[in-house]
């Protein structure tokens, strides 16, 4: 049997990417600058984590991209 504990999360910030496949606007990517790490008990992230997304959720669009 497995079982977890706690988990860490790590938020990393944006930068210009190479994917040429981005449908408007610059390509964007995950950098490897490190914001913020954060260790948490798991019970008390599934407690309080956000409602879950949907893949339409995370379409940034033209604007958004050329403004990050």
């Amino acid at each position: 049997m497995v079982t977890f504990s706690t988990l860490e999360m790590i938020e990393f910030s944006y930068c210009l990417g190479d994917n040429p496949s981005a449908s408007g606007g610059p390509p964007i990517s995950m950098s490897w600058d490190c914001h913020q790490r954060t260790m948490m008990d798991i019970d008390v992230y599934e407690e309080y984590r956000p409602k879950r997304r949907n893949k339409g959720a995370f379409h940034l669009s033209k604007t958004t991209r050329t403004n990050l």
